[in-house]
């Protein structure tokens, strides 16, 4: 946090994440898991079928849009308005969803 200069780093996703493989394999073949993980997959659920369609890897594609998901549900709850690189730090990624939310300058 101190080389970045910021009080907070808040991590919105990863790759390869568990959590989102196992929402996958829940969407895809109807896999069912006990406990707590199965509110994560809740959650993670819409991202994975909004990824469905994207040419590419589907895990990574949901992990992308799972982010892109809460970005926005964040935006919503907390009333921001105007998105920029410095509102949730620094995103380095490819996505085209992202990248209309932190436009390059």
């Amino acid at each position: 946090m101190a080389v970045l200069e910021r009080p907070l780093i808040i991590v919105l996703g990863h790759t390869k994440c568990g959590a989102v493989d196992s929402a996958v394999k829940a969407v895809k073949d109807g896999k069912e898991y006990p406990g707590h993980i199965s509110s994560l997959i809740d959650e993670i659920r819409p991202a994975v079928k909004a990824a469905q369609d994207q040419a590419g890897d589907l895990l990574e594609n949901a992990i992308k849009q799972n982010i892109v998901l809460n970005i926005r549900a964040g935006c919503m709850t907390f009333g921001i308005k105007v998105m920029t690189p410095t509102t949730f730090g620094l995103c380095q990624c490819d996505c085209p969803e992202l990248q209309e939310l932190f436009p390059r300058k």
